[in-house]
């Protein structure tokens, strides 16, 4: 297939819409703090049934608050607390936990499920056309007379450059990456901090040239940030999280 300009631009599009779909927002804070951290993750279907999958590090964080610990998800301000520990999974080797959730969960939350029939567990190849979303908490804003936090949104449509057994990497510059929801802040403040946990999906099968659905392929893990345009985040694969996601 001749990947010409107008079909490249109709693969990001719909795959950036596939992204935002399935990617939700999360905060995790003590009761009573008006300044939580904000995280990003996705609910996945797993055979113990639906999970809330996000970075290792999100989860242990909730997990530091000990008996006041909260992890808000999604826009309906849904909160999870006084989790027992078989309902959380942690991998012992990477960046990457799960929070199994029940029907009434998921039905409250109010998001979409992604099946396992999206899901790839094969290792990613440096040049696939990637997407993710996420929200990064140096752009939340608390509005103590409302009680609603507001979040900016990262998106971004970029290549895998590097491919670890375990993770894989992310370069950004100005022209891959949009920064939407706060334009009337100094963007030169950006920081990835925050969209930890995002889902990173696959676009378009580029070494066989075949059009094909979106495929989750990782989970943002870490980023680094020298200035506003130049970025690079790391992504724990789905290959080296297989085990949890189907056990």
């Amino acid at each position: 297939m001749k990947l010409t300009e107008e079909k490249l631009d109709l693969i990001v599009a719909k795959g950036m819409a596939f992204s935002l779909r399935y990617t939700i927002p999360l905060l995790v804070f003590s009761e009573g703090n008006i300044n939580p951290q904000t995280a990003t993750g996705i609910i996945i279907r797993t055979d113990k049934g639906p999970a809330l999958a996000t970075a290792r590090h999100v989860i242990d964080g909730y997990l530091g608050l000990k008996d006041k610990g909260r992890i808000q998800i999604g826009a309906m301000a849904y909160v999870l607390k006084h989790l027992p520990s078989e309902r959380i999974n942690i991998s012992e080797n990477v960046d990457f936990g799960l929070i199994y959730l029940t029907d009434i969960d998921v039905h409250k939350i109010g998001w979409p499920v992604l099946e396992q029939e999206q899901i790839s567990f094969k290792h990613p190849k440096k040049m696939d056309l990637i997407a993710y979303s996420g929200f990064p908490g140096c752009w939340k804003t608390a509005h103590d007379e409302e009680k609603v936090m507001g979040l900016g949104q990262f998106k971004c449509v970029g290549m895998v450059e590097t491919v670890e057994d375990d993770q894989f990497s992310v370069r950004l510059d100005d022209m891959r990456y949009e920064l939407e929801g706060k334009s009337s802040l100094d963007t030169s403040l950006f920081h990835p901090g925050g969209i930890s946990g995002g889902p990173v999906f696959s676009l378009f099968d580029f070494w066989n040239s075949k059009m094909r659905e979106p495929l989750l392929i990782g989970f943002i893990s870490e980023g680094m940030a020298w200035d506003y345009l130049t970025q690079k985040h790391f992504a724990v694969n789905t290959k080296s999280v297989e085990a949890l996601i189907k056990t």
